[in-house]
């Protein structure tokens, strides 16, 4: 176990893009606790003593198991234009946990080049970046509210990670790479139960790939195109997002198409536009809402126990606090579109093995061996034993749709709704906690009075498919264009390139 006793430091250097910051000097202690003998530069699990707003705090963290693909590259270009790709596979030191005695807390650093990342401690959210590059060196401790950012919005269409090539973004890749920064923007999405996993990271070293411009809308096209061409036939993936440090026209700052994923236009554009990562981490998480069918949120929303503000992952602007949480209104969209738009992408729920650090107890995978897995050791689900993956006493599940109170449910017990007259109810069995493979009417069976037929559970007719396609209005011209139907259903984890 390691200790990070800090210390208030007089004379420290300003930040720019911070308007006020205390500067705090970690020092690393020896735990009393022998030495792991793998000796790991990155150990499992750490703990931090941390000084905020003048009250020590202990920060448990734990190595972040979910981040990476276990076949996870990173590509770029040497100066005459070959692709290079790499497999890394060192330790790598990007953490998650929460901050001892404060019940609704959360940590998520990294520890690649000094201490970088976030601190929630009940509402309030606390940024930490070193000053220099080591843990050991001075450090700035600051609310987000105190970072200086510009009003910027973004403009999504129809309300693997790749960077350009560019002089002034070299630098930064490290500041968001090597920090929590992307790493926040990917759990975001833990608390509506969807799992994104980095599969690979591909930097334009020795030029573009494709025209970067000033206009956003060109931007994203050119890209998906460049997606859909190249590398899409490279790495299986889910989506993509590219960064550039193109100054986009007016304060638009990321642009997406709605209701994309798991097509060929899952994909977005994000302007590198703050000093922070934070800043375009959020807006990677914004972007890939409107991937998943969610609109900018209005007044009517909801975020936690908040009326809308700007603490909502889906407003529509960004101004001096990054947002962290989803709102009532993008949480009713993404249920709406798992329902209609049936993302079969997000089914491919991949096996413990694809993940960077393989098996083990707490990836929230149910590995062989396991009774449960609910996650971390901070994990509240009843029913389960983080620290060792048994089920608690007496409790005969943990997880799925069919347990209830860590009991299976009776044989007779509705755990799938039929969603449409194409569609067919589930029933639990009685002997398992999960649904059911989710069944349908017979493809072909004519449908919604006879406007359409059946098709894996849906019933599409052409004017629907123009319209969802193309906006209200559209006719079917059935001559002269021809529309896919998008296949959907429930939720699952994303792939992320």
């Amino acid at each position: 176990m390691s200790v990070l006793s800090v210390f208030l430091v007089k004379g420290a250097r300003t930040l720019d893009n911070v308007e006020r910051y205390d500067v705090v000097r970690p020092q690393r202690l020896t735990s009393r606790v022998k030495r792991n003998i793998s000796n790991q530069v990155y150990p499992d699990h750490l703990q931090y003593a941390l000084t905020v707003d003048g009250k020590k705090h202990t920060i448990h963290l734990e190595k972040n198991r979910q981040l990476f693909g276990r076949h996870y590259t990173e590509t770029h270009y040497s100066k005459d234009g070959r692709r290079v790709t790499t497999f890394p596979n060192e330790d790598h030191c990007y953490y998650h946990g929460h901050i001892q005695d404060l019940e609704d807390s959360s940590v998520s650093v990294g520890l690649c080049s000094g201490i970088s990342g976030f601190l929630r401690a009940e509402q309030r959210v606390y940024l930490i970046e070193p000053l220099e590059e080591t843990v050991e060196g001075e450090h700035a401790l600051y609310r987000q509210e105190h970072l200086r950012a510009n009003s910027t919005r973004c403009g999504h269409s129809n309300d693997s990670l790749v960077f350009d090539h560019d002089q002034d973004l070299g630098p930064r890749l490290s500041g968001l790479y090597k920090s929590s920064g992307l790493v926040r923007a990917l759990t975001l999405y833990q608390a509506l139960n969807i799992r994104v996993m980095l599969v690979g990271l591909e930097i334009w070293t020795s030029g573009d790939k494709i025209d970067v411009l000033a206009s956003p809308e060109d931007t994203l096209e050119r890209f998906l195109k460049w997606r859909q061409d190249v590398l899409l036939k490279r790495a299986k993936h889910d989506n993509a997002q590219f960064i550039t440090g193109i100054d986009f026209m007016g304060d638009t700052v990321g642009l997406a198409n709605k209701l994309a994923m798991c097509t060929g236009s899952s994909g977005a554009v994000n302007q590198d536009h703050n000093r922070n990562p934070i800043g375009v981490a959020s807006t990677i998480a914004h972007e890939m809402g409107h991937n998943l069918g969610m609109s900018h949120d209005t007044s009517g929303c909801t975020c936690g126990t908040l009326q809308y503000s700007d603490n909502c992952v889906m407003t529509d602007r960004v101004r001096s606090v990054y947002p962290e949480l989803f709102s009532s209104c993008s949480r009713e969209q993404l249920r709406d579109f798992l329902e209609r738009a049936n993302p079969s992408c997000l089914l491919d729920t991949p096996g413990s093995d694809r993940l960077y650090l393989g098996p083990a107890c707490g990836n929230a995978f149910l590995d062989p061996g396991e009774e449960c897995d609910c996650g971390t050791v901070n994990c509240k689900n009843p029913c389960c034993d983080p620290t060792t993956c048994r089920l608690t006493q007496g409790s005969s599940c943990a997880h799925g749709e069919c347990c209830e109170n860590c009991k299976l449910k009776q044989s007779d017990s509705l755990c799938r709704a039929a969603s449409t007259d194409c569609d067919l109810a589930e029933y639990c069995t009685g002997m398992s906690e999960r649904c059911p493979e989710d069944t349908f009417q017979m493809n072909g069976k004519p449908c919604n009075s006879d406007q359409g037929y059946c098709y894996n559970g849906q019933c599409p007719t052409l004017q629907q498919h123009c319209r969802r396609l193309w906006g209200p209005g559209t006719l079917s011209l059935w001559f002269y264009l021809h529309c896919f139907w998008i296949k959907t259903l429930q939720k699952g984890n994303i792939n992320v390139l």
